[in-house]
């Protein structure tokens, strides 16, 4: 980013984080991979599984844990 932002904020970085989520949600969901592929617009079925994150560690999130005890 040549203007001094950082890529976290970038538009595509948010792009990625949408097409992430909606790839974990679906896979949560039991959704066949063609069928979010098709609707994430992956062509490559190695790409768009990297595009979905482990749920669990939302499910045993330590933060959540630590944040209880302050």
């Amino acid at each position: 980013m040549g203007n001094g932002g950082s890529f976290a904020s970038s538009p595509s970085a948010q792009h990625a984080g949408l097409r992430a989520g909606l790839a974990t949600a679906a896979a949560e969901a039991e959704a066949q991979i063609h069928d979010v592929m098709r609707q994430t617009r992956h062509k490559s079925v190695e790409v768009a599984r990297r595009y979905m994150r482990s749920s669990d560690l939302w499910r045993n999130n330590v933060t959540e844990k630590v944040m209880r005890r302050t």
